[in-house]
């Protein structure tokens, strides 16, 4: 574990605590969802009990609880698909 100086505009503030851990958080990995009969892919990671899903250019998080986080990424997934599909039949470009 390596102790960081914490500082803003010259002040110091403590000090953070670094662990040297396996960052399985920075790995994503794909998942998808069929809408309508069509595949959408996005890609999913979980982070300190969260699952962020990424499509496109919009991101959705929400805690996994007690459930799993491929089940939360796929709902999330769903959401944003029809989110963008909604956003895209709006402005007529579908």
């Amino acid at each position: 574990m390596t102790a960081i100086p914490v500082s803003l505009g010259g002040f110091a503030y403590g000090t953070r605590r670094v662990t040297n851990t396996n960052a399985d958080y920075e790995k994503t990995a794909d998942i998808q969802v069929a809408i309508d009969g069509v595949m959408h892919e996005g890609r999913f990671r979980v982070m300190s009990g969260s699952v962020i899903v990424y499509y496109g250019s919009e991101i959705k998080f929400a805690p996994c609880g007690m459930d799993r986080p491929e089940t939360v990424a796929r709902w999330l997934l769903s959401d944003l698909c029809r989110k963008v599909d909604a956003k895209t039949k709006k402005r007529g470009t579908r």
